[in-house]
């Protein structure tokens, strides 16, 4: 059994490419894209019986399933809200939550005062920014135009009050305001041990990604990945064709385990 446990965004699936094939709408609006043989071979993967697939993802729920090989093959778990829920078979783990609670790496009434004066914050100084997205009760973003505006804003949000339970993190367009412990190694942890997950492959490519991809038996990594790991393997390519290098990459370890 391959357990492949990965990071959707810039990833696995990619905002607008020219020749790619859009897996994610929003409405009628084209959101996120694979190439065509991307999606094939992984939709032909998400078919077999030894082949496991976990996303590891900030988004909610929510979001995630607006794609749409989750939709047609929901995975029997995801990760989602940076590690702070797991879903088995669409239901919230309460057990992984109560255990956040009671390891205090989530602060609900802290967040959500946080939260608020944020917003009072992004007023007072004028902030041109898009979204202001809640992923309650964890953590929120803030996105902007550009990552020059976002990392303008980070820089200020520097004199905003420090609690040092929460951490500001800039990436790309968007400000990440979450719990310091909150990270999705904690519940790639939890469910590997709870499930005997012995052979996982891992992929990310962001600074959230860092720490759950070293828990994998196999690595592989964008060309574009911020980070680096030993025993890594990184595609030749960066945006939509590395997504297609990994998804081809998956197929071979599975005909391989498979002989």
């Amino acid at each position: 059994m391959i357990t492949f446990v990965s990071d959707l965004d810039n990833t696995l699936i990619y905002s607008k490419q020219s020749d790619g094939q859009c897996v994610e709408w929003k409405g009628e609006q084209e959101m996120s894209f694979m190439t065509a043989p991307a999606r094939k071979k992984f939709m032909d993967l998400l078919e077999r019986e030894d082949f496991r697939f976990i996303p590891c993802t900030a988004r909610s729920r929510v979001l995630a399933m607006r794609i749409s090989f989750l939709q047609e093959k929901e995975p029997e778990f995801m990760i989602c809200d940076h590690g702070g829920s797991i879903y088995r078979r669409g239901e919230r783990d309460s057990k992984w939550e109560q255990y956040l609670h009671e390891q205090n790496v989530i602060h609900p009434d802290l967040v959500d005062s946080h939260y608020k004066r944020v917003q009072a914050f992004l007023k007072e100084h004028a902030l041109s920014y898009r979204t202001l997205s809640y992923n309650q009760p964890f953590f929120f973003v803030i996105s902007f135009e550009t990552a020059k505006e976002a990392m303008f804003a980070h820089n200020l949000f520097q004199q905003y009050e420090q609690d040092a339970r929460f951490i500001w993190i800039c990436q790309g367009r968007k400000i990440y305001y979450l719990p310091v412990r909150l990270d999705k190694s904690l519940s790639l942890s939890y469910l590997k041990e709870a499930y005997g997950m012995n052979f996982l492959v891992t992929s990310g490519d962001s600074c959230f990604d860092e720490k759950f991809t070293a828990l994998g038996d196999r690595i592989f990594l964008p060309e574009h990945a911020t980070f680096h790991h030993s025993k890594e393997i990184r595609s030749q390519s960066s945006g939509m064709a590395a997504g297609e290098e990994l998804v081809r990459y998956l197929e071979m370890l599975s005909k391989v385990q498979n002989q």
